[in-house]
């Protein structure tokens, strides 16, 4: 699995409200790629949603759809069927990266595999290499959970999707991010807090927490931990650093908890955008030449731009720019906290080459509490 981009970046509600009314009926599906749709600029519409084989229930609910054949990428990725409709011909492909969960990665190299079964304690070592924070990287624990998916999702022809939260609905990879449920033996089962109770991934909170689902994967790792299955127990080879990556994510969600707190007075929340979230990001057309304070995750530093620039995860594959034209300023800033942590950037909203751009002035204008 790639590792997601920073929350969830998905549309907002009134398109998924469009999508109840017309999948009802015939539906066009959309004509971007399946892991890869075109990036919505702030206050654009986002990509049409795929067409599900059944209408949505509710604003959260994106419908039901047919599994692909093989469905199973890994075990936090699947692919389901996007129907055509109206506009004929074969269904096509769409990625679906669950909400929840983050497992471990598949071996995507022969070589990765034969290191890892002659001494995973070096190999695990040597995949970190210098990096000041846990990575990830195929381990056997990966491949046993895309195991448990692919018996999960056997015999399974449909699941129902749904989202985390309005306003969200795709990854920095342009995947679908969704909940993924499946009626089996009776009743409805939420697939990520299954792989969670089995041991085969944590509970993901890096980009905070679920909204919807947090006691229930809070109980099902808590279960899962004291059984000492899968991931927390000694039978398979798995990242050996879940105390120091779970605290990282702690951190992280703490932050989200802060920034939710703080923007829920209006006075607040009047000049603060959360990057990501395209209802959000679209009220900085409205605010050019206005500072403001803007909450996201580093996708990279470019210091041979001129001027350098921060970008920060935004939109799929279409960073937010964060200009820093004095390089004292970004001499000063904390490299490795940039990379670990949730930023908030104080700056004046202005256009550069016909994108929003907001500029560092000072380096106290940058937080990473």
């Amino acid at each position: 699995m790639r590792r997601p981009s920073p929350r969830p970046w998905r549309r907002g509600a009134v398109a998924l409200f469009a999508l109840a009314v017309v999948a009802a009926g015939p539906a066009r599906a959309a004509d971007a790629p399946p892991a890869g749709p075109a990036a919505p600029t702030a206050g654009s519409p986002a990509p049409a949603p795929a067409a599900p084989a059944a209408p949505p229930r509710s604003a959260l609910d994106l419908g039901v759809y047919r599994l692909a054949s093989p469905a199973v990428v890994d075990a936090d990725t699947i692919k389901v069927l996007v129907d055509p409709g109206a506009s004929g011909g074969e269904p096509r492909k769409e990625s679906v990266r669950v909400c929840g969960v983050d497992a471990e990665e598949v071996f995507h190299d022969a070589n990765d595999r034969r290191l890892a079964a002659e001494d995973f304690a070096a190999y695990a070592v040597g995949r970190r290499g210098a990096s000041k924070t846990p990575v990830k990287f195929g381990t056997p624990a990966g491949e046993e959970a895309r195991a448990f998916a692919t018996r999960f999702f056997a015999g399974v022809e449909r699941v129902r999707l749904e989202l985390e939260e309005p306003g969200r609905d795709r990854d920095g990879y342009g995947r679908l991010l969704a909940h993924v449920f499946v009626e089996k033996d009776g009743r409805e089962h939420l697939f990520a807090e299954e792989l969670v109770r089995a041991g085969w991934a944590p509970y993901f909170v890096k980009y905070g927490r679920s909204v919807r689902f947090d006691a229930r994967f809070v109980a099902a790792q808590a279960e899962a931990r004291a059984a000492h299955r899968g991931i927390w127990g000694a039978s398979v080879a798995h990242y050996p650093d879940y105390e120091e990556r779970l605290a990282w994510w702690e951190g992280r969600a703490r932050q989200v908890d802060a920034w939710l707190a703080d923007t829920k007075d209006p006075a607040v929340r009047a000049d603060h955008v959360r990057l990501g979230d395209p209802a959000d990001t679209a009220r900085l057309q409205a605010m050019r030449g206005r500072r403001v304070v803007l909450f996201g995750s580093l996708d990279r530093v470019e210091e041979e731009s001129s001027p350098a620039r921060l970008l920060l995860v935004d939109a799929a594959r279409r960073p937010f720019a964060v200009l820093v034209p004095d390089a004292k300023v970004l001499a000063a800033l904390d490299r490795d906290a940039l990379a670990s942590r949730f930023l908030r950037v104080t700056g004046t909203v202005t256009e550069a080459r016909g994108r929003l751009v907001v500029t560092l002035e000072k380096a106290e204008d940058l937080s990473t509490r």
